[in-house]
Protein backbone atom coordinates (compact mmCIF):
# COMPACT_ATOMS: atom_id res chain seq x y z
CA UNK A 1 0.00 0.00 0.00
CA UNK A 2 1.43 3.03 -0.85
CA UNK A 3 1.22 6.41 0.96
CA UNK A 4 -1.57 7.82 -1.55
CA UNK A 5 -4.16 5.56 -0.05
CA UNK A 6 -6.84 6.80 2.14
CA UNK A 7 -5.43 6.26 5.35
CA UNK A 8 -2.17 7.77 4.28
CA UNK A 9 -2.14 11.56 4.46
CA UNK A 10 -4.15 11.24 7.80
CA UNK A 11 -1.34 9.06 9.37
CA UNK A 12 1.94 11.22 8.14
CA UNK A 13 -0.06 14.28 9.63
CA UNK A 14 -0.44 12.15 13.14
CA UNK A 15 3.02 10.79 12.97
CA UNK A 16 4.30 14.84 12.33
CA UNK A 17 2.05 16.03 15.22
CA UNK A 18 3.44 13.02 17.42
CA UNK A 19 7.13 14.15 16.44
CA UNK A 20 6.57 17.69 16.91
CA UNK A 21 5.20 17.02 20.72
CA UNK A 22 8.17 15.01 21.90
CA UNK A 23 10.19 17.58 20.33
CA UNK A 24 8.64 20.18 22.86
CA UNK A 25 8.85 17.59 26.28
CA UNK A 26 11.55 17.05 28.56
CA UNK A 27 14.12 14.11 28.79
CA UNK A 28 12.17 10.78 29.44
CA UNK A 29 8.95 12.47 29.27
CA UNK A 30 6.44 10.27 27.98
CA UNK A 31 3.72 11.28 25.66
CA UNK A 32 0.42 9.68 26.37
CA UNK A 33 -2.58 11.91 24.76
CA UNK A 34 -3.70 14.90 23.20
CA UNK A 35 -6.66 16.84 22.63
CA UNK A 36 -7.29 20.19 19.96
CA UNK A 37 -8.75 22.97 21.92
CA UNK A 38 -9.06 26.57 20.65
CA UNK A 39 -9.93 29.89 22.51
CA UNK A 40 -11.68 32.81 21.50
CA UNK A 41 -15.38 33.63 20.71
CA UNK A 42 -17.53 30.39 20.24
CA UNK A 43 -16.31 28.55 17.08
CA UNK A 44 -19.44 28.71 16.13
CA UNK A 45 -20.02 32.45 15.83
CA UNK A 46 -16.15 33.34 15.24
CA UNK A 47 -17.16 33.14 11.23
CA UNK A 48 -20.06 36.00 12.01
CA UNK A 49 -17.60 37.80 13.86
CA UNK A 50 -15.57 40.30 11.92
CA UNK A 51 -11.96 39.57 11.45
CA UNK A 52 -13.32 36.71 14.27
CA UNK A 53 -10.89 33.91 13.12
CA UNK A 54 -7.60 36.94 14.49
CA UNK A 55 -9.10 36.06 18.12
CA UNK A 56 -8.94 32.43 17.65
CA UNK A 57 -6.25 30.88 19.34
CA UNK A 58 -5.32 27.52 18.73
CA UNK A 59 -3.69 25.06 21.05
CA UNK A 60 -2.78 21.12 21.83
CA UNK A 61 -3.62 20.13 25.22
CA UNK A 62 -0.65 16.96 25.95
CA UNK A 63 -1.13 14.56 29.08
CA UNK A 64 2.69 13.33 29.89
CA UNK A 65 3.49 11.07 32.94
CA UNK A 66 4.36 14.47 34.30
CA UNK A 67 2.44 16.89 33.60
CA UNK A 68 -0.53 18.72 31.53
CA UNK A 69 1.28 20.52 28.48
CA UNK A 70 -0.35 23.17 26.50
CA UNK A 71 0.90 23.57 22.99
CA UNK A 72 0.97 26.21 20.53
CA UNK A 73 -0.46 25.00 17.31
CA UNK A 74 1.54 26.12 13.76
CA UNK A 75 -0.11 27.90 11.26
CA UNK A 76 -1.53 25.10 9.85
CA UNK A 77 -2.49 23.06 13.01
CA UNK A 78 -0.40 19.73 12.42
CA UNK A 79 2.26 20.81 14.79
CA UNK A 80 3.28 21.53 17.72
CA UNK A 81 5.63 24.85 17.97
CA UNK A 82 6.33 25.86 21.70
CA UNK A 83 4.82 24.92 25.34
CA UNK A 84 2.89 27.79 26.74
CA UNK A 85 2.32 25.93 29.93
CA UNK A 86 2.86 22.88 32.32
CA UNK A 87 -0.18 21.73 34.69
CA UNK A 88 0.28 19.77 37.01
CA UNK A 89 -2.31 16.66 36.63
CA UNK A 90 -4.65 17.23 39.50
CA UNK A 91 -7.59 15.63 37.37
CA UNK A 92 -9.72 15.16 34.03
CA UNK A 93 -10.49 18.07 32.13
CA UNK A 94 -13.74 19.21 32.18
CA UNK A 95 -16.63 20.07 30.19
CA UNK A 96 -18.32 23.60 31.66
CA UNK A 97 -20.40 23.35 29.22
CA UNK A 98 -21.25 20.72 26.95
CA UNK A 99 -22.61 21.89 23.66
CA UNK A 100 -23.26 19.44 20.52
CA UNK A 101 -20.14 20.09 17.85
CA UNK A 102 -18.12 22.64 20.71
CA UNK A 103 -17.98 22.41 24.49
CA UNK A 104 -16.05 24.77 27.05
CA UNK A 105 -13.12 23.49 28.83
CA UNK A 106 -11.37 25.15 31.44
CA UNK A 107 -7.66 24.41 31.82
CA UNK A 108 -5.09 26.22 33.72
CA UNK A 109 -7.78 28.95 34.66
CA UNK A 110 -8.78 29.90 30.95
CA UNK A 111 -11.70 29.16 28.75
CA UNK A 112 -11.20 26.60 25.99
CA UNK A 113 -13.55 24.91 22.88
CA UNK A 114 -13.14 21.35 22.52
CA UNK A 115 -14.92 18.67 21.01
CA UNK A 116 -16.84 16.95 23.43
CA UNK A 117 -15.75 13.63 21.89
CA UNK A 118 -12.01 14.53 21.89
CA UNK A 119 -12.75 15.30 25.80
CA UNK A 120 -14.05 12.17 26.07
CA UNK A 121 -10.95 10.13 24.72
CA UNK A 122 -8.29 12.64 26.83
CA UNK A 123 -10.64 11.90 30.22
CA UNK A 124 -10.24 8.05 29.13
CA UNK A 125 -6.18 8.36 28.32
CA UNK A 126 -5.80 10.57 31.54
CA UNK A 127 -7.70 8.18 33.58
CA UNK A 128 -5.56 5.15 32.08
CA UNK A 129 -2.22 6.85 32.74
Amino acid sequence: MSDQTVGGPLKQAEERLTESIKRLLEPGEQYQSVMYAQSGPNPRLAPLIPFGVLFVHRRFVVVTDRNIVLCKCGKLGHEATAVLARLPREGPVGMTHEGVVWGKVMIGGKRYWAQPTNVVGFNRAFAAA
